[in-house]
């Protein structure tokens, strides 16, 4: 009894010790740069196509074309400071 205690004992304590007999493989993350999406292209509207809404329809068109163009340039910055980042 006392013998396989200690035969367990001192398998356990080499299995924990890294006799050798295992070794785990060296994980290395390699960060990629992140690609550039190119912009879609919009279809033009025509001063006729808008005739028929209203002033604040109109308005509200504008400041959404805005803010989403904004929006595209600022994301675009966003993946150019991080490949740039990257690059050092």
């Amino acid at each position: 009894m006392i013998r396989s205690v200690l035969m367990l004992a001192i398998a356990a304590i080499l299995i924990t010790a890294g006799s050798g007999c295992s070794s785990t493989p060296e994980v290395r993350y390699v960060a990629q740069p992140l690609p550039m999406p190119q912009r879609p292209l919009l279809p033009a509207l025509s001063a006729d196509d808008l005739a028929c809404i209203t002033d604040d329809a109109y308005y509200r068109l504008v400041q959404r074309n805005r803010l989403r163009r904004e929006y595209a340039e600022e994301l675009e910055a966003i993946i150019q400071a991080n490949n740039q980042g990257m690059e050092e």
